[in-house]
C-alpha cells in the first residue's frame, strides 16, 4: 500500500547485500522484466524468489527467459536444495517457465478467527491424555515430536522452514520471542498433550503481537492422529487467548493440508491467500502433484 516505503526497503536490502536481482532490457534500453531473490540461509541452500515480473503486454518468451536466468544463477550454488518462488501475478511465460523446471504449485493462506464474536465450545480431554502448559521439562520431547511430525508432511515440502532440521530452531526462536513480527511468547496458550506415560504426543505453540495471537506451530504424533487431538489443542489455545482479552487468532496453512478443513470448521476465515512454486533438487515435490 505504500510504494515508496517498499522501494526504500528494497534499496536498503540491496545495498546491504541481502537481496539480489536482475533486470531484462530490450534493445532500446527499456526495462521489460525484473527478478529479485534472496538466500534464506548462509549456506545458500534455500533460495526465495520474491519478485519475477514481466508486464502483461510482453511476450511469454521474456518470462521464460527470466525464469531460465534466475534458475541458472541459483544453480551455481553447489549447496542449492530448494527454490521457493512467490507467484504474485500473471506475468506472461513465468508459470510455464517454472513448470518446465519441474516445480509444483501450492496455495497457502493466512487464516484469522475473531475471538470476541463467535463462542468456542469447550472440548473435554480424552481419558488417555492430559493437557499441561509448555515448559522446559517438555522441550526435548517436543523437539523430537516436531521432527517426527513434519518428516513426511505436505508442509515439509511446501514450507522449507518446516524441514525437520529447521523446525526445532524455529520453535526455539518463537519461544524466546525472537520470531519476526511477534511481541511475546504466549505461555498460557502454548500447550502440550501428554499420554498416560507422560510422553509428549502433541503441542501447540502460540505467540502474541498487540491484541492478536499467532499460532506458530501445531503438531500431533502420527500414531495419535484422527482422534480429535489437533482440534482439542486449537480450541484450548483459543480459549486461553479469549481469557486474556485478545481480539483475534491467526495461523498460516497450506490449502491441501488436513489442518485447513479443521480451521474452516473452527471459524477461521482465509484473509490472505497466495500461490507459491516449490522446486526441490531431489524432486520430492512431485509426490504432491
Amino acid at each position: 500500500s505504500d510504494v515508496e516505503t517498499n522501494l526504500q526497503q528494497l534499496r536498503k536490502a540491496f545495498e546491504a547485500g541481502k537481496l539480489h536481482g536482475a533486470c531484462l532490457y530490450d534493445d532500446q534500453e527499456t526495462a521489460r522484466g525484473v527478478v529479485i531473490w534472496r538466500w534464506s540461509d548462509s549456506h545458500q541452500s534455500y533460495a526465495q524468489v520474491l519478485v519475477l515480473y514481466v508486464p502483461p503486454v510482453m511476450s511469454a518468451d521474456l518470462g521464460l527467459a527470466l525464469v531460465d536466468h534466475v534458475f541458472a544463477r541459483l544453480s551455481q550454488s553447489p549447496t542449492l536444495a530448494v527454490i521457493e518462488a512467490r507467484m504474485r501475478d500473471q506475468s506472461p511465460g513465468v508459470r510455464d517457465g517454472w513448470e518446465q523446471r519441474g516445480v509444483v504449485f501450492f496455495e497457502r493462506c493466512r487464516m484469522v478467527r475473531q475471538l470476541r464474536q463467535t463462542p468456542i465450545p469447550v472440548l473435554p480431554v480424552p481419558d488417555k491424555y492430559h493437557l499441561v502448559r509448555w515448559d522446559d521439562a517438555h522441550q526435548e520431547q517436543i523437539e523430537q515430536l516436531a521432527m517426527i511430525a513434519y518428516r513426511d508432511s505436505i508442509d515439509a515440502v511446501v514450507v522449507p522452514d518446516t524441514q525437520p532440521h529447521r523446525i526445532v530452531k524455529n520453535l526455539r526462536r518463537l519461544r524466546s520471542g525472537q520470531w519476526p513480527g511477534v511481541d511475546t511468547w504466549n505461555a498460557d496458550a502454548s500447550l502440550v498433550l501428554l499420554n498416560k506415560r507422560d510422553q509428549v504426543v502433541g503441542y501447540i505453540a502460540t505467540a502474541t503481537f498487540g491484541e492478536n495471537a499467532l499460532i506458530g506451530d501445531l503438531a500431533v504424533h502420527p500414531s495419535h492422529r484422527n482422534r480429535g487431538l489437533a482440534r482439542l489443542l486449537i480450541v484450548r489455545a483459543l480459549i486461553a487467548c479469549i481469557r486474556q482479552g485478545l481480539s483475534s487468532a491467526s495461523l498460516a496453512v497450506t490449502t491441501r493440508s488436513p489442518v485447513r478443513p479443521l480451521c474452516n470448521q473452527l471459524g477461521f476465515q482465509a484473509i490472505d491467500c497466495g500461490e507459491i512454486a516449490i522446486w526441490w533438487k531431489d524432486g520430492r515435490q512431485t509426490a504432491w502433484k
